[in-house]
C-alpha cells in the first residue's frame, strides 16, 4: 500500500511512500510499468504462497537466489497482500487463504 505526501525540502514536491518498507519514490513509480523480470518473480512468488509455503519460507527462496534482503522483503510483500495468517505453534506467516500451517499442520487463524 502506497501513500502520497507532500515533501518539504528545497522544493514542494509528493512522493509516494510504502507502507511497507517506507521506501519513498518519486510519483513518477505509478507511471511506470513493472518489468517482465519483476511480474515473472511475483507471479512465481504469489503462486508459491497460495500453495501454501509461508512468508518466511518464501523469503529465504528469494535470498537464497541471491537477490539482496530489502528487495526481497518488497516483492514477498507485493505478492502476499495484506490479509495474513500466523500459525500460533510455528510462529510462521501465511496468506490468509492458507488453512493450516505446513510445518506442523495446525489450523490457522484468522487474523484480525
Amino acid at each position: 500500500m502506497f501513500l502520497v505526501v507532500p515533501f518539504l525540502g528545497e522544493t514542494l514536491s509528493e512522493y509516494v511512500e510504502c507502507q511497507g518498507c517506507r521506501q519513498k519514490f518519486s510519483l513518477d513509480v505509478l507511471r511506470t510499468g513493472i518489468s517482465t523480470d519483476v511480474q515473472q518473480i511475483l507471479g512465481a512468488i504469489k503462486d508459491k504462497l497460495a500453495l501454501g509455503i509461508s512468508i518466511q519460507e518464501a523469503e529465504a527462496l528469494l535470498l537464497d537466489s541471491g537477490i539482496d534482503l530489502p528487495t526481497v522483503k518488497r516483492y514477498v510483500s507485493v505478492a502476499a497482500g495484506i490479509a495474513h495468517r500466523k500459525c500460533p505453534r510455528c510462529q510462521l506467516t501465511f496468506v490468509d487463504s492458507v488453512p493450516k500451517c505446513n510445518k506442523c499442520g495446525n489450523a490457522l487463524p484468522v487474523m484480525g
